[in-house]
């Protein structure tokens, strides 16, 4: 019998190893998983900013401001979206911008109205 006792201790102490090895392998999994989701949302958001302020900057420049004028509109516009605006281009009636949230970095790049005039130049630098 005592034997026995013995056999079915071990594979009792088998089991909980492996047990735990289950769980500390389900917990990395969830981890790993939940960083790839806030990564596509941090994602998601940062090309939503980027959206906004290449469109707030096509509006300035569809209203005949200058490209400096645009993006600075833009700047407001990404920061009011959380993220912060690398870099701004205008001219030849489109606005386009790149931004950052997070990690995350987003371009998006917006046209005036059909019909409207070219506005800025091809000479004016981008605006950090």
């Amino acid at each position: 019998m005592s034997a026995t006792k013995r056999v079915g201790r071990g594979a009792q102490g088998n089991v909980s190893v492996l047990v735990i090895a289950f769980i500390v392998v389900t917990m990395l999994l969830a981890g790993a998983i939940a960083r790839v989701g806030g990564a596509v949302v941090e994602k998601s958001r940062a090309a939503n900013a980027a959206d906004a302020a290449a469109l707030a900057a096509a509006g300035a420049l569809s209203r005949g401001g200058a490209v400096i004028e645009a993006c600075g509109v833009a700047r407001t516009t990404a920061l009011d979206n959380g993220a912060r605006l690398l870099t701004c281009r205008g001219g030849a009636g489109s606005a386009e911008v790149v931004v950052a949230l997070g990690h995350a970095q987003a371009r998006a790049r917006a046209r005036t109205p059909l019909g409207m005039a070219e506005f800025g130049t091809a000479g004016e630098p981008d605006i950090p």
